[in-house]
C-alpha cells in the first residue's frame, strides 16, 4: 500500500511540473574585477581616465542550481589601489553599466575625505541588473578624474551584488 501511495504521489507531482520550495537570497556577493594599470600623469594637471571592464553578472546562486528567475542588483563597488599610499588624488568618479552603447548610471563619488585608502561607490538603493544582463555582455564603465601621481599605479575594482531567486524542485 505504501508503494502504491508513493507511486501515486510521485505521478501527481511529476504531472504538476516543478514545485516552488521558496526563495534563496544572498544579500551581498562580491567579485574582484581585473586590475587597471594607470600610467604616470603629467605634473600639475588634472587627469581623466576612462576604462571599461567586463561585468560578469551572476546568473545563478551558489548552492541553488535549480533556481529560476534569478534577480541580481548592483549594491556597491569598492576601489582600492596598489603602488600608491592612498586615493586622496582622486576627485571624482562616475560608474555606469554599459550595454550596446547605452549607459545605466550606477553610482558616483566626489572626494570628501583627504586621503581615503578605499573608495566605496553605492547608489541610494540597489539597482536592478537582471534585465540589463539578460541577453549579452555588460561592461562596467568607469571615469576617474583627479591629480594623478607622476608614477604608474594600479586600480583594484571590486563589485558587489545582491541576488534573489525562486528555488524550484522537479521530481
Amino acid at each position: 500500500m505504501r508503494l502504491l501511495s508513493a507511486t501515486l504521489v510521485a505521478s501527481v507531482l511529476s504531472a504538476c511540473g516543478p514545485l516552488s520550495l521558496g526563495e534563496a537570497e544572498i544579500p551581498e556577493l562580491c567579485q574582484d574585477l581585473d586590475p587597471v594599470d594607470v600610467p604616470a600623469a603629467p605634473a600639475g594637471s588634472p587627469t581623466t581616465v576612462n576604462f571599461r571592464t567586463p561585468l560578469e553578472i551572476p546568473r545563478e546562486l551558489p548552492g541553488a542550481s535549480d533556481a529560476s528567475e534569478v534577480d541580481v542588483e548592483f549594491v556597491r563597488a569598492v576601489l582600492t589601489a596598489e603602488d600608491v599610499s592612498d586615493l586622496g588624488f582622486i576627485d571624482q568618479i562616475e560608474l555606469s553599466a554599459m550595454k550596446s552603447g547605452a549607459a545605466t548610471p550606477l553610482a558616483s563619488y566626489v572626494r570628501s575625505t583627504a586621503a581615503p585608502s578605499e573608495i566605496i561607490l553605492a547608489p541610494p538603493a540597489p539597482i536592478e541588473l537582471t534585465a540589463l544582463s539578460s541577453d549579452g555582455a555588460v561592461d562596467l564603465d568607469t571615469t576617474v578624474t583627479g591629480n594623478f601621481p607622476r608614477s604608474p599605479w594600479t586600480l583594484l575594482p571590486r563589485v558587489c551584488y545582491g541576488a534573489r531567486a525562486a528555488v524550484n524542485w522537479s521530481p
